[in-house]
């Protein structure tokens, strides 16, 4: 499952997702609470169709990525 960052946070939410968080936080980003605001504004559709993924969210935010800040991270495995 990817997550989203920023072109300048030095920290992996992954492994370190504390000091990503305080850092992105710190700069004024506030990308989790961003990425909730968007999910919880995807229209659902009817059941038995699932709701929007985080997957998804994380799509829209990058396709409005107007500032150029926001990238999409994968887990090195």
């Amino acid at each position: 499952m990817p997550m989203l960052s920023t072109i300048d946070n030095p920290f992996n939410p992954y492994t370190n997702y504390d000091q990503w968080d305080a850092y992105d936080r710190g700069h004024g980003y506030h990308t989790s609470a961003y990425l909730s605001r968007v999910l919880a504004s995807l229209p659902s559709p009817p059941p038995p169709l699932p709701p929007p993924t985080l997957g998804e969210a994380i799509e829209v935010v990058l396709r409005q990525n107007v500032g150029g800040i926001y990238v999409k991270i994968f887990e090195k495995k």
